[in-house]
């Protein structure tokens, strides 16, 4: 049981929450205060719905649902966060949500045969289409064009956070806080 406990963590979880190690953070990627970060978010659906999406088998498949704000601030307001799971079947929880069609879906760009089979997939009608699966611009396919986007978001150019995530998104913010530039 703790091999499969060991293969389902990454690293600095496992050292801090089984070896009880201190997890060092002087090499985070990101500047991510949750202090300012999270933030309570309730779905509105009156508001355009957008996703981000990282396909995974072993690493987690990762969802994201955001909406933005009155002053265009991105608010992350679900995830869904599964491993060891098919297409298919992370379908069925995206349509037990029960939130409305996303006007965009953004997806690694090396995907695409999981892209193609995500884009077969019917929406909770049973009819639609899932969504409007795209990859990430040509220029974001490099991972620091990803990174810095992100970071803009936290801290703009004025020192103000545009991405702000809820509560209940537990993995985002353990990602954020555990993501380390690689030594």
């Amino acid at each position: 049981e703790i091999v499969q406990i060991y293969r389902g963590l990454d690293a600095d979880t496992w050292q801090a929450q089984y070896l009880c190690n201190k997890v060092d953070i002087s090499g985070n990627v990101y500047k991510f205060d949750e202090n300012v970060h999270v933030a309570p978010w309730k779905y509105d659906s009156n508001r355009d719905v957008f996703w981000g999406m990282d396909f995974g088998y072993h690493d987690p498949m990762v969802i994201l649902f955001a909406q933005k704000d009155d002053l265009g601030s991105i608010r992350v307001f679900d995830e869904i966060y599964m491993r060891f799971v098919l297409v298919q079947d992370v379908a069925e929880v995206v349509r037990t949500k029960g939130y409305k069609k996303p006007i965009v879906a953004f997806c690694e760009p090396t995907a695409k045969y999981l892209k193609a089979e995500w884009q077969r997939i019917k929406y909770a009608d049973g009819k639609t289409d899932v969504f409007n699966v795209r990859s990430a611009p040509k220029n974001a396919r490099e991972i620091s064009v990803g990174i810095k986007a992100v970071q803009q978001r936290l801290c703009d150019n004025q020192g103000r956070a545009t991405l702000f995530i809820d509560p209940k998104c537990e993995n985002l913010i353990k990602e954020f806080k555990t993501y380390h530039w690689r030594h």
